[in-house]
């Protein structure tokens, strides 16, 4: 039926209708006589079909055409459950419409009437599926009063267990859409983050993240399972749908060990109040689980404001690109936030987007920081100026003001951002490698450490915290914990690049320029990665670290290459003048990775230098 929607138009169905030789599938305006139709009347035309595929007869029938006729022109449509039709009121409302008498007062577009029918059929399954789970409660909480009653001699102990938060940990399963449509992918992994973000700064510990929990996608795991893989107490089973102007959702609470639903319901609302929709989720699951608010979580629950569907929806499509962290990726990332100004110029999240994926881009290598830090800043800062709220506006202030090496507003940004959702793993994660440049390394490594344990199957954690543990002196752990990362996922660029140097440290040199090779074979640096292997078979390990630092050194003469792996080159090989002036470079060149200096392992044979020293005063980080 979509399908034929989706084509309906150009007379298309009204030859049909002819072909059938009956009165019964033509518009009143055709079977008239009328000169000129139009798609109104092939959607009157599907309207019959659907109709008799329902109640099993057509609308209107009679001896002749001409009583037929009659028929569609004086008297209302049947009701469906007057036929005998199990079909639900809103697909009969759906059917009024189609087969209005008037054109005008029918369907203007074929996809207008899916859109609406999809609607229908999508709330109507929404809604039975909340009632059957209603049911299910209401025979469970029957079940616990009989026991209340038999077991009240007991003493109060039962009440106190069964008032007492039950539930102190929830996972969010990936979102399920019953429409299963892939151009909608980037809406149901916007609102999967939505939800598990509400939850988060409403105070509720949720485990895990949407990269993480998308491991559970198409799972055969039983809840029960995944529920003592993540060690929480419940899980939130949801699904939407998202038709033309309208969003909706159903959520139900799922016990992690009886896998009992606890709680279902359904919600819905125009697209532009979307936002709305999540705190409605929040604040029912806050109830249910006897969470006491904040005045400031309560606050934020009461207060939600309309947003431009077009710019929300752009923005969605920024992120789900900004997630996959290459280069073209991070550009269309910030082609769609720009996007969603158009629509809406004050669109907070936008503007925060923008900011990060500056910085992702000079991070990972793909620009200068000169190119991208300005923009960066100046997007973050207009995010600060229409939404200081949000954890994500505060996050990507500290990652703006870590890339200006200003310590101390980092800070700030990050502490206020981990105030507003403790659960916020990017943050605390970006917090512990300020904390490790500034060697407050136990508080570093207690902030990564929570990060996971909100969200234990995050790699960016896990390797994160693999090089806190290598600057933490801990080198034998972090080496562990790297290894595992790339064993999850082979070719992690932290891994890759931080390996070799804790290899190195500990004197094992043939596991180093292996792991070296890997890592320019990825980058697709063929010489680089012969030269180290060549070198290395003529026996003379600080030689073929050399050569291949003399590559990269030639090629910077021309265009730009990260400081830092020169540097890491020449510090492996041993050369102290030239480690000294690719650390003097990155940091003239303002490189990210240069505040590591003070406690990389590789450089311990150049730290009392006074250049050295130097450097890390100008970067105001401890020697």
């Amino acid at each position: 039926i979509s399908r034929a929607m989706t084509e309906a138009g150009g007379g298309r169905l009204t030859q049909t209708g002819v072909a059938m030789g009956t009165m019964s599938y033509m518009s009143p305006e055709q079977a008239s006589g009328a000169a000129e139709l139009d798609c109104r009347s092939d959607l009157y035309s599907l309207g019959c079909v659907l109709f008799e595929m329902l109640a099993g007869e057509v609308p209107y029938e009679g001896p002749t055409p001409q009583a037929v006729l009659a028929k569609k022109l004086v008297e209302p449509l049947p009701s469906l459950e007057s036929l005998g039709a199990s079909a639900p009121p809103t697909v009969g409302g759906v059917l009024t419409k189609a087969l209005a008498n008037e054109a005008a007062d029918r369907f203007e577009s074929s996809e207008e009437f899916r859109q609406t029918l999809t609607r229908a059929v999508t709330t109507v399954a929404i809604e039975e599926d909340a009632r059957r789970r209603r049911r299910a409660r209401r025979i469970q909480t029957a079940a616990i009063g009989v026991a209340v009653i038999s077991m009240a001699g007991a003493g109060g102990w039962l009440s106190k267990t069964l008032s007492g938060p039950a539930i102190e940990r929830l996972a969010v399963l990936p979102v399920a859409t019953p429409l299963n449509t892939p151009e909608q992918e980037h809406l149901v992994h916007g609102m999967f983050n939505g939800l598990i973000t509400e939850l988060g700064q409403a105070g509720i510990r949720v485990i895990g993240s949407v990269q993480s929990m998308m491991q559970y996608q198409n799972t055969e795991m039983t809840v029960r399972e995944i529920a003592q893989e993540l060690g929480v107490d419940a899980v939130l089973q949801s699904s939407v749908f998202w038709v033309g102007d309208s969003v909706g959702i159903t959520a139900n609470l799922v016990d992690g060990l009886s896998e009992e639903y606890l709680w279902s319901q359904s919600y819905s609302e125009a697209s532009q109040n979307v936002l709305a929709l999540y705190r409605q989720v929040t604040r029912a699951i806050a109830g249910e689980i006897h969470l006491a608010l904040t005045p400031q979580a309560e606050a934020r629950l009461a207060t939600t404001r309309p947003v431009n569907p077009q710019a929300h929806e752009a923005y969605l499509q920024g992120r789900f690109h900004a997630s996959r962290l290459t280069q073209v990726d991070l550009e269309t990332a910030i082609q769609y936030y720009e996007q969603a100004l158009d629509f809406d110029s004050a669109y907070a999240p936008a503007h925060a987007g923008i900011s990060w994926a500056w910085i992702a881009l000079q991070q990972v290598g793909y620009l200068r920081p000169e190119e991208a830090v300005p923009q960066a800043r100046a997007a973050a800062l207009r995010a600060m100026e229409l939404d200081s709220t949000q954890a994500a506006v505060r996050h990507t202030l500290g990652t703006v003001r870590w890339s200006e090496w200003d310590w101390e507003a980092a800070e700030a940004a990050y502490r206020r951002a981990i105030e507003i959702n403790p659960g916020y793993g990017d943050a605390r994660a970006d917090y512990s490698h300020l904390l490790l440049v500034l060697k407050r390394w136990e508080e570093a490594i207690a902030q990564v450490d929570t990060a996971l344990s909100y969200d234990p199957f995050n790699v960016k954690f896990q390797a994160f915290r693999g090089v806190v543990l290598l600057n933490s002196l801990r080198t034998e752990e972090g080496i562990a914990q790297l290894e595992e990362v790339l064993r999850v996922w082979p070719n992690h660029p932290i891994a890759l690049i931080v390996l070799p140097e804790a290899s190195h440290v500990l004197g094992r040199h043939d596991e180093a320029v292996d792991q070296l090779v890997e890592l320019y074979t990825v980058l697709g640096d063929q010489e680089v990665a012969d030269v180290l292997r060549r070198g290395y078979a003529g026996g003379d390990y600080p030689e073929a670290m050399r050569g291949a630092a003399e590559i990269l050194e030639a090629r910077a003469a021309s265009s730009f290459v990260p400081p830092t792996f020169v540097m890491r080159l020449y510090a492996m090989a041993g050369d102290r003048e030239k480690t000294l002036e690719w650390l003097e470079r990155g940091y003239a060149a303002h490189e990210p990775d240069a505040p590591y200096m003070g406690g990389n392992q590789i450089l311990e044979f150049v730290s009392g230098e006074p250049r050295f020293q130097q450097l890390l005063r100008r970067l105001n980080l401890p020697g």
